[in-house]
């Protein structure tokens, strides 16, 4: 009974859960399960336990920028693969117009 009282929050919002995620085609989709840090083990995001504490609101919203920029990143190097290869294609049309 006592553990229960001590329970606090969800992991969600807990600094220790790292939350997995899968790739789609153009995103990353948040799972429903995480590793929490604390407790070294993969624990759902709604559960809570006695180790949970807050997570700082600069530590977030860092936490929250890094993500977008590596999802921007990943954009942009797709960009750059369709980009050099459309580059490497019009190189091999113009020299096989050159040996014609």
């Amino acid at each position: 009974m006592e553990e229960q009282e001590q329970k606090t929050g969800k992991c969600f919002h807990c600094g220790g859960f790292k939350r997995f995620y899968t790739k789609e085609s153009t995103y990353f989709d948040p799972c429903k399960i995480g590793y929490c840090l604390k407790q070294d083990k993969l624990v759902n995001a709604q559960d809570s336990c006695v180790k949970w504490h807050k997570i700082c609101k600069k530590s977030r919203q860092k936490q929250i920028a890094t993500r977008i920029l590596k999802e921007l990143l990943l954009k942009i190097s797709a960009i750059k693969q369709i980009l050099e290869e459309a580059q490497n294609e019009e190189i091999i049309i113009k020299e096989n117009d050159y040996v014609n």
